[in-house]
Formats: structure tokens, sequence, C-alpha cells
């Protein structure tokens, strides 16, 4: 997808697409200026395409996610050429594939030229009222000569790959931390001038980072939601790269073989999925 095709599909359309991460898209109605709508572009991190209400889940508690999909467009049939979550948030950013944008690592940033023609900018050229809250995930934030957070966006809270520890106090997972900031962004907001937020959740519902903060009160069926391939007899017929994957070592080091460890985890990770969804609520609202 070219530039010009990826700013096409951010001017016409309310979007709820899942890769890796999985991003929503949201074209909110200007009203004093209906020519120019306002972006709302929401960022999950490791979220599975299946676990929402509108793809059939009946665990996930979605109701406003489930709402953007019915208003606008679900992407059901595609595919990510790089499964890397720094690749993939270059991507968002640029509409370039991996290969012609070239970043392959959490600690190589855009160069000064690539950045300034990111949507946030060539949207802030154009008049827009900019935000970015949450994670960056491609370098360090924006900084240099010429390019600072202040001089890109008009509203800049964001951050690498590390957490904010020290401002979570009672936040789970930060998705309310993040949540209020951009609230306090759209609260800036004047109806004269048009927006684009561009929300990006630090993990949720990337398991099993954080999870001392977090205790939901959602109980699913281990044994139902169980992949059928979880077994030793699956996990032999691997070629024996796979069988030595970060994947794998997660698998082991988390400790997903044990029932009470994989039904806790599991509790966790729909949970986060939930409070995402209501953070949306909240945003949209």
């Amino acid at each position: 997808m070219n530039r010009r095709d990826f700013m096409r599909i951010m001017a016409s359309s309310a979007v709820y697409s899942l890769s890796l991460p999985a991003a929503s898209l949201v074209g909110c109605t200007n009203k004093a200026n209906p020519d120019r709508p306002n972006f709302l572009f929401i960022l999950a991190d490791d979220e599975r395409w299946d676990l929402l209400g509108c793809a059939g889940n009946t665990y996930a508690q979605t109701p406003h996610l489930d709402a953007l999909a019915g208003k606008g467009i679900k992407f059901a049939n595609n595919f990510v050429t790089t499964a890397v979550c720094a690749c993939s948030r270059a991507s968002f950013l640029t509409g370039m594939y991996t290969r012609t944008h070239g970043i392959n690592s959490f600690y190589k940033p855009l160069g000064p030229e690539e950045f300034k023609m990111t949507y946030p900018l060539l949207l802030r050229s154009a008049g827009y009222r900019t935000g970015f809250v949450g994670k960056w995930g491609i370098g360090q934030p924006p900084k240099g000569p010429g390019w600072l957070p202040k001089e890109s966006f008009d509203f800049f809270w964001g951050f690498n790959c590390d957490y904010p520890v020290g401002q979570l106090k009672d936040y789970c997972h930060t998705t309310n931390l993040l949540r209020e900031k951009a609230e306090s962004f759209l609260q800036g907001c004047q109806k004269d001038q048009p927006f684009c937020l561009s929300l990006s959740f630090t993990k949720p519902p990337h398991p099993p980072y954080l999870t001392r903060y977090c205790f939901p009160d959602i109980d699913p069926d281990p044994d139902l939601l169980r992949p059928k391939t979880a077994n030793k007899s699956s996990f032999q017929k691997l070629p024996d790269f796979l069988k030595r994957s970060l994947g794998r070592i997660q698998w082991e080091n988390v400790n997903f073989d044990d029932p009470q460890r994989y039904k806790l985890l599991l509790g966790l990770y729909y949970g986060q999925i939930r409070d995402i969804d209501q953070a949306v609520g909240r945003i949209l609202d």
C-alpha cells in the first residue's frame, strides 16, 4: 500500500482491522467542516483477530468495538507482511512496507525526512490539531533539531518501550492512564479545527506483563478455549527452529502447561481486552 492509498483509506472510512498489533481507525464527523473529518487511530498490542464479539467470540466483552465494526468496515481477510511490533508501528505511521521504511528494531527511529511524511505530520501541515498518546515503539520518541514533539504534535505524551511505572498508581495495565491522556487532548480541541489523535495502548492485551496491576472478574473456560494443538504430540511435529522459538520460550517461562496458571492468564487477557473496550467507549463519548 502506498502513502496515497493509505491516506485515502484514512479519509473515507471507519475501520476496525486486526493484524499485529491491532488497530482501530475512527473517522469522526466534524460538524463545523464535514469535508475535514476528525481521526482517532487506536492501536492495541498482540490482540488476536478473533477476540472480539463481532468476530464471534462469546467471551469477549467488546460492545464499543463491536459497534464500531457494525458502523464501519471490518476487514475479515487480511494479512501482515512483517509480524513484528516495531515494523507494524512504522508501517501504520508511514503507509510503507518494512522493506521500504527500514524499521526492523524497537530502537531504530525514523529519519527526519521519513518522519515528516507520516500521517500525523501530513495532517498537521494541512491544519489539523494532532496528538499522540502511548507507546511510540520505534526508537526514542521523536527528537532532534527541527522535529521535536512540540514542533510535530500539538499534544504529545509518548514513550518508547518502557512503562511509565512511576505514574501507574492504581491504573490497570496503563489503559486508564492513557485513556485520561487521550481525553485531555480531546478536551483541548476546538470545534473549528479538525483533529487527529493517535492512541497506542502500551501493552494490552499483550501477556503476561504487569499482571499484578489487573484483577479481572472474567472466568473463562480453559478447556473450551485451549487450542487443539496445545499438546506434546503436535509440538513434536514442529521443525526444530520453532521448538526453540521465542514463542516456545514464553510458553515455558510463563508456565502455560499449568491449568490454573493458564486459566489466570486467560482471565487477564480477556480482562485487558474488556478494559480497552471500556476506554474506547469513554473516549468516543
